[in-house]
């Protein structure tokens, strides 16, 4: 029998904050009417969802009216509670509706729905965000069977979603950095280390495709490592959870059909699980065969270097970068008596007491700076007690492909012989100086004596010089018709004889005078000079049909007299020995070659080198010295002249620090090549 209930806001009763706004909100301006109209069905609904501590949300009527609880609240956020609330729910959820309207629709017709971490974009707190829900949507029937609306149990699942996509992110990204390490890694499962993940250098070490590996037991893949101890290491390292790290361990692969020996260095880490036992193991591995196979050739090479240098005279020996000598050869024990073994002997003991300090700062400036060692120094003889023996200490860096230093070569070589005849020889040179300087200053002397006695000499042949002359010519103009031809011939040779005679003491005088006066020097212009002598030369010039070409010539700091006439002696010389009917004679300038500054041992540029060149009768290279002498005349009497002018040549060049010297060839002309100093300091 039905017994009418009559409707009552008290009959619902709890569901906290979300109870007392239902049973204080006016629902008459609903469609749902107020609580007393409402049907059992929904307020048997209601207080479902009141009752119920998990997120409830309900929808009512064609007007899809909505109700929720406490726990549900939360969901809608700031921007849509407490509006949702006997709101429309295509009102609430608008951003959502073209999915959510046909769901709904759906459920309304008998068609329940669920899911689970379901994206749904809700714009619940001012802004879209991106929520995940596990739902169901179920049909709520009336009375009389029909649906009236839709249940809506739900959990919001955001937190955990995002916390799970952050560890699936986290772990894609461990994955790649484990795919993309530089060195071997692999991780080995349970009691039969079943691979369950190794990256490809691990793979290249292994030899083998990730086919056959994965997902098996490690030395069921590898049977070439067995009985190698690798099985039993990884054993120790799970059963007693301690790690281990091994250098260089040899193992054996196969490749390309033939057993190798690799080497590696690895380190074996236990991997605890959450309950804190341990089922896998993680190792990490790094292939140094190369390193191994490079250092045992370095090893065999460092002992046929010792073989070697145990024969080498010398004492060798090699240091760290930091100067810490690790290597003596066997000639370094015989020398010092010192037992035999290797370390950083320390040499003061058999270092002479004053070479001490020098030797060790010249040492550690050389391993400060990297530059070369190189000193001399005495070690003790103990040979003969009380001695010592010079050495010659030479070091040199060794350094890598990037320049740093990794190694110190050094040798001490005995150059006590050298030494001692080394010294020798500069007490010889010094005495054989000091002999010179006396022979020189003697000779300086004599030279002195001799140009004081052709001065006086000169000064007393010119007075009987001039009486012969005087009266030849007064003589010269009352002979003629008194004497016959012979007697007129002599007289005329008698004659010039005197004025020949004249010439001679005056390039004698002209040549003491050079060796005694003082040089005062100017800025002297060579071209003006030049300019000058072709001027007084004119009349023989014009007279022989010459030619004079001059280049630009330099300023030089110099004596302009003296310079007058050097210049003059070698243009009038060339004027004088020319052959042909047209003489040439070109002066120029040009830069001191290499073969003269070493052969003058000067500084080519603070000397100006001048060429005077001709195409007169030159002479024979035999004589390239001897034209220089005083008196000397390669031609005899044919050109005249006293054979003295070369030699003022070669002394006003030498008063002016310079040098000349000449190269010629008969019939072909010679070349004067003049070298003086721009500066007289």
């Amino acid at each position: 029998m039905y017994t009418e209930v009559i409707p009552s806001e008290q009959s619902l009763i709890g569901g906290g904050e979300m109870g007392t706004l239902i049973r204080g909100m006016d629902w008459s301006q609903t469609s749902v009417g107020p609580i007393s109209a409402w049907p059992q069905s929904l307020r048997i609904a209601v207080q479902l969802i009141l009752d119920t501590s998990f997120g409830m949300y309900l929808v009512w009527g064609p007007d899809q009216i909505q109700f929720y609880n406490d726990s549900f609240r939360p969901i809608l956020g700031s921007s849509k509670h407490p509006s949702a609330l006997g709101g429309c729910a295509k009102d609430t959820f608008s951003e959502i509706w073209d999915w959510l309207g046909p769901k709904f629709e759906g459920v309304m017709r008998g068609e329940a729905f669920s899911a689970e971490d379901l994206l749904v974009p809700l714009n619940r707190n001012g802004y879209l965000e991106d929520c995940y829900f596990t739902f169901s949507y179920s049909p709520f029937r009336d009375e009389t069977g029909q649906i009236r609306g839709i249940l809506v149990p739900v959990t919001e699942t955001t937190q955990t979603v995002r916390a799970r996509k952050r560890t699936e992110e986290s772990q894609q990204q461990l994955h790649s950095l484990f795919e993309q390490a530089p060195m071997a890694i692999c991780i080995l499962r349970g009691p039969t280390f079943v691979v369950e993940m190794a990256n490809p250098p691990m793979r290249q070490i292994w030899r083998r495709p990730t086919g056959e590996l994965l997902g098996r037991p490690l030395f069921d893949v590898l049977t070439e490592t067995a009985n190698e101890g690798h099985e039993e290491m990884l054993s120790d390292v799970m059963t007693t959870g301690k790690s281990v790290t091994v250098a260089d361990l040899p193992f054996t692969m196969l490749e390309n059909g033939q057993l190798k020996t690799l080497y590696g260095s690895a380190a074996y880490q236990p991997l605890r699980e959450p309950d804190g036992t341990i089922d896998r193991v993680m190792c990490v591995v790094t292939e140094t065969t190369n390193a191994v196979q490079a250092r045992h050739k370095l090893e065999e090479s460092e002992v046929h270097f010792r073989h070697l240098a145990d024969l080498v005279p010398q004492i060798l020996w090699t240091a760290r970068p930091d100067g810490f000598i690790d290597y003596y050869n066997q000639q370094w024990y015989t020398y010092t008596g010192f037992e035999k073994g290797y370390g950083d002997q320390s040499w003061i003991p058999i270092l002479h007491p004053d070479d001490v300090q020098p030797c060790l700062d010249t040492y550690y400036h050389a391993i400060r700076t990297g530059q070369l060692y190189q000193i001399e120094y005495r070690f003790a003889d103990r040979r003969n007690p009380g001695t010592y023996r010079w050495f010659l200490g030479r070091a040199t860096p060794v350094r890598d492909a990037s320049g740093t230093i990794i190694r110190w070569f050094g040798t001490c070589t005995d150059i006590d012989d050298q030494k001692r005849l080394s010294e020798l020889l500069e007490t010889r040179v010094a005495e054989r100086t000091q002999e010179l300087k006396t022979a020189n200053h003697n000779l300086e002397r004599s030279n002195f004596d001799l140009m004081q006695f052709a001065s006086v000499a000169s000064h007393d042949l010119k007075e009987p010089l001039r009486k012969i002359q005087a009266f030849g010519n007064i003589l010269s103009s009352t002979v003629d018709g008194k004497l016959n031809d012979t007697e007129l011939d002599y007289f005329h040779r008698m004659i010039n004889a005197s004025n020949r005679m004249q010439g001679l003491v005056d390039d004698v005088l002209n040549l003491s005078k050079l060796s005694n006066q003082a040089l005062f020097c100017a800025e002297t212009d060579i071209n003006a000079v030049i300019s000058r002598i072709t001027d007084d030369l004119e009349m023989v010039i014009r007279e022989k049909s010459a030619r004079v070409t001059v280049s630009s010539l330099p300023l030089l700091e110099a004596n302009t007299g003296q310079i007058h006439q050097l210049f003059q002696n070698l243009i009038s010389n060339a004027l004088k020995f020319s052959r042909g009917p047209s003489p040439a004679v070109t002066i120029g300038a040009k830069p001191v070659s290499p073969a003269d500054a070493i052969r003058f041992s000067i500084y080519p540029d603070q000397y100006a080198c001048i060429d005077v060149q001709d195409n007169g009768i030159g002479f024979d290279d035999a004589y390239r010295e001897k034209i220089f002498g005083i008196f000397q005349r390669l031609h005899g009497i044919k050109f005249g002249g006293t054979g003295i002018g070369l030699a003022i040549c070669k002394k006003i060049v030498e008063n002016h620090r310079g040098f000349i010297y000449a190269d010629g060839h008969p019939n072909e002309g010679a070349t004067f090549t003049i070298l003086l100093p721009f500066k007289q300091h």
